[in-house]
């Protein structure tokens, strides 16, 4: 296998290695019942169908193992300083996107909001 088709594969199967660990974590957490500022979280699963799901990610791990091995695939090194700060410069785009010129410009805001929304914008 060359290498652009390597590195397409290692791509792939460290985005699915990455939403499986995630959805382990969700599954994992005490945590999943909670409330947050504009929306709450309801643990709605059973224990039976947490479990089967769990099942089910180990064995996708060990065929993601199995494609590494067979392949040659190497571990990258996830800074987590990078990953922060690509997840914070994200948040800071989207919040300065809520600016009353911004929506205005998307025709989503009439001047008249401008007045309310500023006085509880931050800035």
């Amino acid at each position: 296998m060359d290498d652009s088709t390597t590195l397409f594969l290692g791509n792939d199967v460290r985005f699915v290695e990455t939403r499986l660990r995630t959805i382990m974590d969700i599954l994992k957490s005490n945590n999943n019942a909670a409330t947050f500022l504009l929306y709450s979280k309801k643990n709605n699963m059973d224990s039976e169908t947490r479990d089967k799901i769990l099942q089910t990610i180990e064995t996708m791990l060990n065929e993601i193992r199995h494609v590494r091995d067979e392949f040659g695939l190497e571990q990258e090194v996830e800074s987590l300083k990078r990953k922060i700060d690509v997840n914070l410069d994200e948040i800071w785009t989207t919040l300065l996107d809520t600016r009353p010129e911004k929506m205005r410009g998307r025709g989503m805001m009439l001047h008249t909001n401008d007045k309310v929304y500023n006085s509880s914008h931050v800035t």
